[in-house]
């Protein structure tokens, strides 16, 4: 977990006031449970400490353990069709994004 918030706080030193978590984040951990937890850790650790403006990530539609973890977190911004060409095939991939102040008003409820 260091090592992705590590990860994550150089991300966030683009200049830009966003970052993603790593992708290997969903695959460090054994269950649902566990991963949620450790995104609600880094986003807190986003907004809380490196005072970023929004965390995006995206994945493969076909990749369900990674976007059930986002949605069970209530976010989700966009699908692109057909947006990356791998092993030969077009694959759709869904943008998932969270703002500073969307983040402060679901944790308070």
């Amino acid at each position: 977990m260091q090592l992705k918030a590590r990860e994550l706080l150089n991300n966030a030193q683009n200049g830009h006031g966003s970052s993603a978590p790593p992708k290997e984040l969903a695959s460090s951990f054994c269950c649902l449970a566990t991963c949620i937890r450790a995104l609600c850790a880094l986003l807190h650790l986003a907004f809380s400490s490196l005072n970023l403006h929004r965390v995006w990530a995206t994945c493969d539609v076909r990749n369900h353990a990674s976007y059930r973890v986002m949605e069970k977190l209530g976010i989700r911004e966009a699908l692109f069709k057909k947006d990356v060409l791998q092993k030969g095939e077009w694959r759709d991939s869904y943008l998932y994004a969270v703002l500073a102040e969307e983040w402060d008003s679901a944790s308070r409820a």
